[in-house]
């Protein structure tokens, strides 16, 4: 699989033309979450940013047990990506 500083990205569980999501192991724990992977060209050309800025600070501040946790968000040259537990 692709390999971050401390994830190791393996399978992909979802796709869409725009976004996947891939099951990833953190290095030095094992631990396995999601990793949602928003292309950012798709967000630029559609004028979505303030639509992903929105999603992961709501994420951030959201504490309700119907809603998945956000572990993390960061980004690379190519995608956005928020991080979450794998269930």
């Amino acid at each position: 699989g692709r390999v971050t500083k401390s994830l190791l990205l393996s399978t992909r569980v979802n796709a869409l033309f725009w976004a996947q999501v891939v099951l990833a192991t953190e290095k030095g724990t094992n631990k396995q979450m999601a990793i949602k992977m928003i292309d950012k060209n798709h967000i630029k050309k559609e004028k979505k940013t303030q639509y992903a800025v929105t999603e992961k600070d709501i994420l951030t501040k959201c504490n309700n047990k119907f809603i998945i946790k956000l572990h993390y968000a960061f980004q690379d040259d190519t995608y956005l990506c928020t991080s979450f537990p794998y269930l």
